[in-house]
């Protein structure tokens, strides 16, 4: 069975909530020189996902050398993410006594177990431990040492901007990848290039969907009356045309414009023609003929003698 190797980094600035474990490339250690790639990363994530289980931070890698006398506690919890920039340790849960000793400096490194091919490929990782001893050279440090108190005020802020409450650091890169991912979907829905504009957009949808109610109110008022209207010029026309008695009305006012207007297309006269009052004839007698005026009084001779009176009084 290989021998796991062990070699120490410098966290970053902490507690993180995420950092970087191997970068692409060249790892360069006391221990001797170890590739990792991305060919390498895919085999160390495939090892992880067959394993099923988040990844353990433990104390100078007690877990790997079990002492007989007692338990070996973790400092932390982790998952693996390929990134384009090498390895990463993600979405990290510090116990609470990690998390004090990592503020009170008193550790400022952390070692990764890991197997590699004959090759030197890092090809499987096991677990991390927190130590002091770096055997990976030219570190950076997991806290920083002159402005932690710095470095805890900026994550507070951090997380009462992003709504997280004090230890779920872990959470700080989840989130943010939320949110960037939520400025892309806007972006893309909207079609607008920047996030602002974007909003501006959504607020005018927003005021658009507020006002929505009322102009559909508005508009079914006047569909409404424009029913009343077509409808009573339907009922005129009935009427009009002698296919709607008065007792058929409050039947009519109920129907459809549609199913009114096909009625009175193929309804039959019910009503007899209405019997017009004659008006004042545009006959003058001073211009009739002799001839004219006998045609009229064999044809009206009632229109006759009172043409004749008003004419001549007789």
């Amino acid at each position: 069975m290989p021998q796991p190797h062990k070699l120490t980094l410098e966290l970053p600035q902490g507690p993180p909530g995420e950092f970087r474990i191997f970068p692409f490339g060249s790892i360069e250690t006391t221990k001797g020189l170890f590739l990792f790639n991305p060919e390498a990363g895919q085999q160390v994530m495939a090892a992880w996902q067959e394993y099923g289980n988040r990844l353990s931070i433990d104390y100078e890698h007690q877990a790997l050398d079990p002492v007989a006398n007692g338990p070996v506690p973790a400092a932390g919890w982790f998952d693996l993410e390929l990134r384009e920039d090498g390895l990463w340790a993600v979405r990290v849960e510090w116990t609470q006594r990690a998390r004090e000793l990592l503020q009170a400096r008193e550790y400022r490194y952390f070692s990764p177990a890991f197997y590699a091919n004959e090759e030197g490929w890092i090809v499987e990782l096991i677990n991390l431990a927190l130590t002091n001893i770096p055997a990976t050279k030219r570190m950076e440090p997991l806290v920083a040492k002159d402005d932690w108190p710095k470095r805890r005020q900026e994550m507070t802020e951090v997380l009462r901007l992003l709504g997280l409450r004090d230890g779920q650091e872990a959470e700080v890169g989840p989130t943010l990848t939320r949110l960037v991912g939520l400025e892309r979907t806007l972006t893309g829905l909207t079609g607008r290039q920047s996030s602002e504009e974007a909003l501006a957009v959504v607020q005018a949808w927003q005021q658009a969907a507020l006002e929505l109610p009322r102009v559909q109110e508005r508009l079914s008022q006047l569909e409404e009356a424009q029913r009343r209207e077509r409808l009573a010029a339907l009922l005129e026309r009935g009427q009009r045309e002698g296919k709607l008695t008065p007792a058929m009305l409050p039947w009519a006012q109920g129907q459809s414009l549609e199913a009114l207007t096909a009625f009175l297309e193929v309804a039959p006269r019910v009503l007899p023609e209405p019997v017009m009052e004659p008006q004042d004839s545009p006959l003058e007698w001073g211009k009739l003929s002799h001839q004219q005026r006998k045609d009229l009084f064999e044809q009206n001779p009632e229109l006759y003698r009172r043409l004749r009176k008003e004419a001549l009084g007789y």
